[in-house]
């Protein structure tokens, strides 16, 4: 759907060069010039990958506020946070009402951020990930369903509530020191994304310069955002830089690099749910049945055939599991499928040595 595709504005160091400023409150008149040029453009939502806890200088805060006002009612403006004060983000008051706002927070798995937090459930409130307020334009997670695996958002703009599907819920057992909106006893849902796809995020049209959109901007700039969400997003070296599992440009990705992949993933529909445990006892059952099946057909040939079916079958399992994967979005462990098919395989062979 064109009018979810989005753009993404961002401030690296060639930015500050060309403006000769460190990155501080003082942005935040350059913040109000952009949420007018991309509403004037036709900008679907704003979301801020930035966090607006403190005052700056108060001109420099009334320009920011007279801005979010204007764009109140026709075009969505969201923040990122990432501290609660209970039930209510941590966010300067004046830019409150003004605003949605959701999580900026990414989860980790065994190391690497290729799970990224969707909503968090507190106190029977549901609060939404930046990702998923900037698709809903700042709209209100309505519900949980945890037998259809899905949030039902709501939509103001658009007028409906559509289910967005996660890929796992738990409740948080360690908060994170760099995320403290979330706290031990939250249930959250995660959202697992696909490392590989995130280099879309570093080509052109997808990125933009932020002095390009604050300065003035020729049509052809403007279009591109046209009914589009734009993720604001601070891009400099040690900032906001995560570790994924795998990526056609690198291991290291910049917080809204994530974030953008995260509402794209969304947009499409697209949920990576991890199997059941009645699937994978299923696919263990079968694989070992398989692999027991495949050494007694075995067993009458060479040492060199037996070796060489094992390999072709391992193959063919990696095959399957990459299959699910792609064409299904299901995640089979593949060590436990794999395990299955070896441990059938070694078991009857020592059934055969001791039948010798």
């Amino acid at each position: 759907d064109a009018a979810f595709a989005k753009g993404r504005a961002k401030r690296d160091e060639t930015t500050l060069h060309r403006t000769a400023r460190p990155f501080d409150a003082t942005w935040r008149r350059e913040h109000a010039r952009l949420g007018e040029r991309l509403q004037q453009a036709g900008a679907r939502t704003v979301a801020f990958d930035l966090f607006f806890e403190r005052a700056g200088i108060p001109a420099d805060d009334a320009a920011l506020e007279r801005a979010l006002r204007a764009a109140s009612g026709h075009m969505p403006v969201v923040f990122a946070v990432h501290r609660m004060d209970g039930q209510r983000p941590h966010l300067l008051p004046r830019f409150a009402p003004w605003v949605g706002w959701g999580h900026a927070c990414a989860a980790q798995r065994v190391g690497h951020a290729r799970a990224m937090l969707l909503a968090v459930e507190r106190d029977d409130a549901l609060h939404p990930s930046l990702a998923l307020a900037a698709f809903s334009g700042g709209g209100k997670v309505e519900s949980i369903d945890t037998t259809r695996r899905t949030l039902r958002v709501r939509v103001p703009r658009l007028d409906r509530s559509p289910d967005v599907g996660w890929s796992a819920l738990e409740t948080m057992r360690t908060p994170q020191a760099q995320c403290m909106a979330v706290q031990r006893g939250d249930r959250i849902a995660l959202q697992l994304f696909e490392p590989a796809s995130l280099g879309v995020w570093r080509e052109p049209p997808r990125r933009l310069a932020y002095e390009r959109l604050v300065g003035e901007p020729d049509a052809a700039v403007l279009a591109q955002v046209r009914g589009k969400v734009v993720l604001v997003g601070l891009q400099l070296p040690g900032t906001d830089v995560m570790s994924v599992a795998a990526g056609p440009q690198g291991k290291e990705r910049f917080g809204s690099e994530l974030i953008a992949e995260q509402i794209r993933a969304i947009e499409r529909g697209d949920v990576i749910r991890p199997a059941g445990w009645a699937l994978h006892m299923a696919v263990m059952l079968a694989l070992g049945l398989a692999g027991a099946f495949a050494r007694r057909l075995a067993a009458s040939r060479g040492p060199w055939v037996r070796r060489g079916l094992a390999v072709a079958c391992m193959a063919a399992i990696v095959a399957a599991v990459v299959a699910a994967y792609r064409s299904q979005q299901v995640l089979i462990g593949l060590p436990y499928a794999a395990g299955a098919f070896l441990l059938a395989w070694w078991a009857m062979a020592r059934l055969e040595r001791r039948s010798a």
